[in-house]
């Protein structure tokens, strides 16, 4: 997927994502006329869902404990949805969530945005 230059933020639903298993999901985040892949190699990046925009967190990635990868070549972002963050939510739809970028001058900047979905685990 590709989201375009800002103040743009790309719509991407999440739906169904595996409870208790670990998938990733790879971004190409570009900006510019043409477009052009940003080198996200020293930006930090978080995404968190929730039930509401006031709701408390109910998962988060973030790039200090590598489950969402930044790099200057494509795929410049990938989201790890590692299976102990979701093996215990207990919430499973109509959630929303966001991703954030932070550049080395500390400006922020909303990326991604969409709704929000757990396929329930049988398995235990």
């Amino acid at each position: 997927m590709s989201c375009a230059s800002s103040p743009f933020v790309g719509w991407y639903p999440i739906d169904d994502l595996p409870q208790g298993s670990d998938t990733s999901i790879q971004i190409n985040y570009r900006v510019g006329d043409p477009l052009a892949l940003v080198d996200l190699s020293t930006y930090t990046a978080k995404l968190q869902v929730r039930q509401n925009y006031s709701s408390p967190v109910l998962l988060e990635l973030i790039s200090a404990d590598s489950t969402i990868e930044l790099d200057s070549a494509s795929p410049n972002i990938i989201l790890n949805f590692i299976a102990s963050k979701t093996e215990n939510m207990t919430v499973f739809e109509d959630m929303i969530y966001d991703l954030e970028i932070v550049d080395a001058s500390n400006i922020t900047t909303r990326v991604l945005e969409g709704t929000f979905s757990i396929s329930r685990q049988v398995t235990q």
